[in-house]
């Protein structure tokens, strides 16, 4: 029995919802991915700099950015003794 042209639009569309579906779990699983990698990359530079564990306030708060980017000036200003 031969396939209709409607039974082939269906397992195109049918194919094509897949793929998006694919692509939609693809990028998801990148967002996913790469959030929690800056994550820890921020927890880290608030550890590295401020010598303390970083918790989920600590990621949203400013004062907080504002210590560490003094903090990270200070050891800049260290290094090189032509910075100014």
């Amino acid at each position: 029995m031969l396939a209709t042209p409607q039974d082939t639009s269906l397992n195109v569309r049918a194919i094509l919802g897949l793929v998006r579906l694919a692509i939609i779990l693809g990028m998801l699983t990148f967002m996913a991915i790469s959030t929690w990698m800056i994550g820890r990359r921020m927890r880290g530079g608030i550890k590295k700099t401020l010598g303390r564990k970083a918790t989920n306030e600590d990621l949203a708060d400013i004062d907080t950015w504002i210590k560490v980017d003094e903090a990270e000036e200070k050891a800049a200003g260290k290094k090189s003794p032509q910075s100014q």
